[in-house]
């Protein structure tokens, strides 16, 4: 080997052209890649996201007896045509001395059943935490749960109301309605 001279290198493929433990050929690469591209990008171009802003009342079981009565900011914005991401805070009070505030994200899957534009019926899981105030006495709790709900946009397509019911821990069930706007 001369000096200054580099060693044959094999060429690298990246693991997007590896399919099954065999390697697909440059013309194959030429191909594919520039379809996955231009697909993927007509997929986003294809329907601009939207994000939706609500305001929530709901009764719930964060109370030792009896149950509690909340309120709720909730931020989601659509991916595609079928999912959304979110967050959400949660604030209920019973009514002797139990607060709860509940931060939490959440994915929902509009199912094809009831689908409408901006809205229809839903299936959402949510994961956070539950703070927990009893009367001095501050306690933190893992939250999680599940909700099912209907979200009915209005014929603009800008407003919604989203009644649902939700069961998890450590609330056990809740109840409520969201109407809010979308952007």
């Amino acid at each position: 080997m001369k000096r200054g001279s580099v060693p044959f290198l094999p060429p690298v493929n990246p693991w997007f052209v590896r399919m099954a433990g065999t390697v697909i050929s440059a013309r194959m690469q030429k191909l594919i890649i520039p379809f996955l591209l231009i697909f993927s990008f007509s997929v986003v171009a294809a329907q601009p996201p939207s994000v939706a802003f609500g305001l929530g009342l709901e009764t719930n079981m964060n109370a030792r007896n009896g149950y509690a009565l909340g309120s709720m900011v909730k931020i989601d914005g659509e991916i595609g045509k079928q999912f959304a991401l979110g967050v959400c805070l949660g604030l209920s009070r019973d009514l002797s001395r139990f607060v709860t505030i509940e931060p939490a994200a959440f994915f929902r899957w509009y199912m094809p059943v009831l689908r409408s534009s901006g809205g229809g019926l839903f299936l959402q899981g949510d994961a956070g935490m539950s703070i927990i105030k009893d009367n001095s006495e501050m306690r933190y709790s893992f939250m999680g749960g599940g909700t099912v709900g209907l979200r009915y946009a209005f014929r603009s397509g800008s407003y919604y109301i989203e009644p649902y019911v939700k069961g998890g821990y450590p609330f056990l069930w809740g109840i409520g309605i969201v109407t809010g706007c979308r952007f």
